[in-house]
């Protein structure tokens, strides 16, 4: 029974006296090393399948993470815990926690599996057999802390790597973030992450990292996924063919896809260069798939998709930029970045093209953003000045920045201005009535056809072609 003014290492320590944790497991996650002691031989089984690909028997000599995961009972504490309320639109609670002068102590409710962290020290102790996944997510949240402290945000969002290009795909819930990365799997992709990504901008290039967590989908994904299906076995398989399309669905089952089972050896990355942000914001419905270019700053309606706070599992340093994960830290970071909302119907197969159009530099680029039907937006009416004002400065920044974004309910219009623009400008006083207008127009530059090859101008007859010994061709009679 662990003494409330106990600091989380001898609390540790203790656990460590009490219980022999000879066996390890390695594990390399690029820079980052995880060395995982335990007292399971078993769970030291799971973890070794499930990590498959990271797995490492060289110990890293610039250092490693210690973690201990015990199956023991659940430590009993004289402290009270102190609830997480639930994350937006949940209601059920699920963690509680303590903090100590050097780290924290989080209980999940549900299992009884408690996780000590803080100063070095990581320890995970209860019934970790039935809950294998609750001592992986703690092995990725170390990493995941590791890499914050490298000044990494962490964003909501899934991640692949096709045609050389980084993607991150987020949405809010239920969008099919995962299941997008999945299609794009199908088609070759390499995978980074299902559902946590981290990202940073190193010179003029953005950097992202995945998480080593396998996507965790229910048996309708897999049954209509060629390459899912062999994750399902036989007898479920059997047992799922019989439910309607709806009880499919709803089903909660969940099974873990492995990466180099379903698509090959080789193909989980965890580290690529960041082209391209990607939000979903589509429906079941009939409106037709379409992709626009979207600015954070003026969307911030779906920034919250894509943010996502480190949660209970952080010990947070001096100083760290995560400590302002708000809307204006991720805005700044990713001023100028690329980012495009899929909206309309789902479409899996149609929001791949849209997207490989929209990455391939062979595309003009007013096709590119135009992938849209054309939309105009208008605002006429009298209003305070301030408010006239506040657009004004609006438009002139979106010009300085080369983008500006015009919402007008559901509709979006985003303009490139050019380096060159038309201006009109027109003041007239009349009585009464004082009037100033001003219109920019300007071209998107479209690219230069070739002239005919065979075309050609020169001030000397040319040369004959016909090789020495050869005819003439004779004409046709």
């Amino acid at each position: 029974m662990p003494d409330p003014g106990s600091s989380i290492k001898e609390m540790v320590e203790q656990l460590k006296q009490e219980h022999s944790t000879n066996e390890c497991l390695r594990l390399s996650f690029e820079q980052c090393q995880v060395a995982l002691w335990t007292n399971s031989v078993h769970l030291k089984e799971i973890l070794t399948d499930y990590f498959r690909g990271f797995v490492t028997t060289e110990k890293s000599e610039s250092g490693e993470i210690s973690v201990v995961a015990i199956e023991g009972l659940e430590p009993v504490f004289d402290t009270e815990f102190t609830i997480k309320q639930p994350d937006p639109g949940k209601t059920k609670i699920k963690e509680e926690y303590i903090d100590f002068p050097d780290g924290r102590v989080v209980r999940k409710r549900l299992t009884g599996m408690v996780f000590y962290f803080g100063s070095g020290d990581n320890l995970a102790i209860g019934p970790c057999l039935e809950n294998p996944n609750q001592v992986i997510n703690f092995i990725n949240n170390r990493y995941i802390e590791w890499l914050l402290r490298k000044d990494f945000l962490l964003a909501h969002a899934a991640g692949v790597i096709w045609k050389n290009k980084g993607i991150a795909m987020a949405g809010f819930s239920g969008m099919g973030k995962s299941t997008l990365a999945l299609h794009f799997m199908s088609k070759g992709s390499d995978f980074v992450s299902n559902d946590r990504l981290l990202f940073k901008q190193e010179g003029s290039e953005y950097i992202m990292k995945g998480i080593p967590k396998l996507p965790r989908i229910n048996p309708g994904t897999a049954l209509n996924n060629p390459d899912l299906k062999k994750i399902v076995a036989p007898e479920d398989k059997t047992r799922f063919e019989k439910m309607d399309l709806q009880e499919l669905w709803e089903h909660e089952e969940k099974y873990d896809v492995f990466i180099d089972q379903c698509f090959g050896d080789n193909k989980f990355k965890l580290s690529h260069s960041l082209d391209l942000i990607v939000l979903l914001n589509w429906k079941h419905n009939s409106e037709p798939t379409q992709l626009n270019e979207i600015s954070l700053e003026s969307r911030r309606d779906l920034l919250p998709a894509f943010m996502k706070s480190p949660g209970l599992f952080y010990e947070p340093e001096e100083n760290a930029l995560i400590e302002d994960c708000s809307e204006e830290t991720y805005i700044d970071h990713l001023q100028g970045f690329p980012v495009v909302e899929i909206s309309g119907r789902v479409d899996f197969e149609r929001a791949i093209d849209l997207i490989s159009d929209y990455l391939d530099p062979d595309k003009n680029s007013l096709e590119r953003r135009t992938v849209m039907a054309k939309k105009n937006i208008s605002l006429k009416g009298e209003m305070d000045t301030k408010r006239a004002i506040s657009y004004l400065e609006d438009i002139i920044k979106g010009l300085k920045e080369g983008t500006i974004c015009i919402q007008q309910g559901t509709d979006l219009v985003t303009l490139k201005p050019s380096s060159t623009v038309d201006m009109e400008l027109e003041a007239s006083l009349k009585e009464d009535k004082e009037k100033i207008s001003l219109k920019l127009a300007w071209k998107q530059p479209t690219e230069i056809e070739e002239p005919d090859k065979d075309f050609k101008i020169s001030f000397e007859e040319p040369v004959s072609t016909i090789a020495e010994g050869e005819e003439e061709p004779v004409p046709a009679e």
